[in-house]
């Protein structure tokens, strides 16, 4: 975006106003005609639906559910609270929008931004370039629907745009004018307070165990930015943008909690052999101490009032966790409960009670349970089971603001929400307005909380694999810059090409777009039928892939092929063809390496087994031999194009195309494979469990390698043996500062 002068006039979109209405939409389509936004297809709509609906005069019904239902699909009852994808397309679109203005849109006469705090579009009229349209007023600035993904209500105009563009600063009459009309029109009309929820971290990764400060200004964290595992101790403004790192390094540092005073903030190291320290570390940064250590691993450490105390689960014997008051200053032990399993310590304000999880409550279940805390902090009677608490999913207590009551998590009709019970025991209440997907919670002051939100993201990644050794655990790289619940992918043989399945637009859809996920067009396949196991002929000029159809009731599955221009871009119309195979369930489609036969599990015979056809039409023959009934083989043709490998209930197996012969090539319970020149990738139920995939090369005497992925749904190889294209699934989280009614 081009430099300004003083005399630069900003507003928000109001077209009463009289500008030029053709000038604002002959600019949009420049911006959606640059790089950035022809990429993807979601960010042109959702840019498209903002302009045209501040164009209109429509600006109050901009709101998070407006936008979910009309640009993305979602459907009427969609919760905010459980469905970030507004908030995290709002900021991508900030994020093209700035990429535009610094580079093609320079010379632009306008510039449109989406302020935070608001997903009503600003519009700017730049100095110095043309004139489009005349200013007018700036707009009363107004909420945005909960739970908005914003940071603070109200931002510095240099947070609007970027600090090294100059721009007239808005009226600051108008906008005390404009706030005091807001608040006088809720005292005049009565109107109900909105849950109002505000972003604090917006960090990829994930960010969680918040602790915040005794004034209620700052908050520490421990934030994983790759989502594996390398979680170090950060601290925040509450309200503000910057972010300072405590610790660093490559063992990981978790379970913050800031002392009651204010200027210390513990924290639990990771150590080798399964152990860890308590270390102590200035509030403001400095150099940590240890303050003693846990022969195990643990979670969770909880401050008594004076600052002199920290409350540690430890190991108690019989293999069994148990609390202990350890001193800060010597790092004296004293036990507070007995070995029961015992973890996620909270200390009351008063020093008066602990509430803690356990772990084996009939055996089985999770319990909140507390102490009662005498002189010196000791105990002061036995262990009480808040009985009402208990449930498989009870975690992470922590004390209401008044003191009255401790907040814990647990699981909800499948989905983890915030909840209270009283310190005395007695029935549990969902703090509901808080909504799904919540790991943690903690009550900063009355109604005011912060909360853990958590979300799974899946995406496609590259994971590097140098087959037949390995050196370290292989890390994936997600495939595209934006993912947006991408899975079951497939490279072309040129490797320029992608097909996948994804959710965006709000439904399963599937998709051929270039490697990088740019110009994707969606595959319009029949209504109901769900692409699986997407593969690309030799010359990269067809897709195949199966899913299920709907015939009388009867699902039966069947195979579909595409064809694929070299060139796609998001103008073009791709419609699959039904292959007639005449089976009863058709699935797993492989093409030969030569491009002339195409290799399928049917039931055609009424036992799943592999077949084989010419891809230019013929009869089908079965190579593989009839095997359990509910059994699934995949098969899938050699390098050199003279063996077939397929799965079977016995192992994988080798079927020679020269003389005929089967052969058992690995006695393993595989259920997926991939055949490369140097040897088979496979998985078995105990791989997946434990998130890998394995490698059994050609070579004589080899043994199998083991590649740790890490959770995962799927995975196929990559061209020219370049490694694994693996569905990831990994958990995100932020922290959101909640405000109830």
């Amino acid at each position: 975006m081009p430099e300004t002068n003083s005399s630069t006039p900003e507003f928000a979109a109001r077209p009463s106003g009289g500008f030029d209405r053709e000038a604002v939409w002959a600019h949009v389509n420049r911006i959606l005609g640059s790089p950035a936004f022809v990429r993807s297809q979601r960010r042109r709509d959702l840019l498209s639906w903002l302009v045209r609906a501040a164009l209109e005069d429509r600006g109050d019904e901009i709101t998070e559910r407006k936008v979910a239902t009309e640009v993305f699909g979602r459907s009427r009852d969609f919760e905010p609270a459980e469905d970030s994808i507004v908030r995290v397309e709002i900021s991508r679109l900030r994020l093209n929008l700035e990429a535009f203005y610094a580079t093609e849109g320079r010379g632009e006469p306008v510039a449109i931004s989406i302020p935070k705090g608001s997903y009503v579009p600003a519009f700017t009229w730049v100095a110095g370039n043309a004139k489009p349209f005349a200013a007018v007023p700036e707009a009363r600035p107004r909420a945005v629907e909960a739970p908005a993904a914003v940071k603070i209500a109200f931002v510095p105009r240099s947070e609007v745009l970027p600090t090294r563009r100059r721009w007239l600063p808005v009226s600051l009459l108008a906008l005390a004018a404009a706030i005091l009309a807001a608040a006088l029109g809720v005292y005049w009309t009565g109107a109900p307070r909105e849950p109002q929820f505000v972003r604090v971290t917006d960090m990829p990764g994930r960010q969680v165990q918040p602790s915040v400060s005794p004034d209620g200004s700052r908050v520490a964290f421990a934030w994983d930015a790759e989502g594996y595992g390398g979680f170090q101790i950060c601290v925040k403004p509450v309200h503000g943008e910057s972010v300072t790192a405590l610790t660093s390094g490559s063992e990981p540092a978790r379970s913050p909690a800031w002392s009651p005073d204010g200027r210390f903030i513990a924290y639990l190291q990771t150590l080798p052999a399964q152990s860890q320290a308590v270390m102590l570390i200035p509030a403001g940064g400095g150099t940590a101490r240890e303050v003693t250590t846990v022969g195990t691993n643990v979670v969770g450490i909880s401050w008594t009032p004076d600052s002199q105390h920290l409350v540690v689960p430890a190991g108690g014997g019989n293999g069994l966790l148990a609390l202990f008051l350890v001193s800060v200053a010597t790092g004296e032990r004293q036990r507070l409960t007995p070995s029961n399993s015992y973890f996620h310590p909270a200390v009351s304000s008063d020093g008066r009670t602990l509430a803690f999880v356990t772990d084996r409550q009939d055996g089985k279940y999770n319990a909140i349970c507390t102490l009662a805390l005498g002189p010196g902090y000791l105990p002061a009677g036995p262990v009480r089971v808040l009985r009402d608490t208990i449930s498989g999913t009870s975690v992470w207590p922590s004390w209401s603001a008044d003191g009255q009551s401790v907040l814990f998590v647990k699981e909800s009709g499948g989905k983890r929400a915030l909840f209270r019970v009283p310190a005395g025991g007695g029935p549990i209440q969902t703090v509901a307005e808080a909504g799904a997907g919540v790991f943690a919670g903690r009550e900063i002051s009355r109604g005011r909380f912060l909360l853990v939100r958590q979300r799974e993201l899946v995406f496609l990644a590259r994971v590097p694999t140098a087959e037949g050794t390995i050196t370290s655990p292989p890390k994936p790289t997600p495939l595209f810059r934006f993912p947006e619940q991408d899975f079951d992918g497939a490279l072309s043989p040129d490797g320029r090409r992608i097909a996948f399945s994804s959710g965006r637009g709000g439904e399963r859809g599937f998709w051929i777009a270039n490697a990088d996920g740019g110009d994707a067009v969606r595959v319009e396949i029949p209504a109901g039928i769900q692409a699986r196991k997407p593969a690309w002929n030799p010359a990269g000029t067809q897709v195949y892939f199966w899913g299920a159809v709907d015939e009388t009731a009867k699902r039966r599955t069947q195979i579909f092929r595409v064809a694929v221009p070299e060139h796609v871009n998001p103008g073009f119309r791709l419609q699959p063809e039904l292959l007639a195979l005449d089976g009863a369930d058709d699935m797993n489609p492989r093409p030969s390496r030569d491009g002339r036969t195409l290799y399928f599990t049917s039931n055609r015979t009424g036992v799943f087994r592999i077949w084989r056809a010419p891809i230019g039409g013929g009869e089908a023959e079965a190579i593989g031999e009839p095997d359990d009934e509910w059994f699934r083989p995949i098969a899938e043709e050699s390098v050199d194009g003279k063996n077939v490998f397929y799965t079977s209930t016995k192992g994988i197996r080798r079927f020679s195309l020269q003389t005929g012969a089967r052969e058992l090539f690995l006695r393993v319970d595989a259920l997926a494979l991939h055949v490369t020149a140097k040897g088979i990738y496979y998985d078995t139920p105990n791989a997946i469990t434990a998130g890998q995939v394995l490698f059994q090369p050609f070579a004589s005497g080899s043994t199998p390698v083991k590649y740790a992925l890490g959770p995962h749904r799927a995975w196929t190889t990559l061209p020219a043996g370049g490694g694994l294209l693996a569905t990831m699934v990994r958990n995100e989280s932020n922290l959101e500062l909640y405000t109830g009614r």
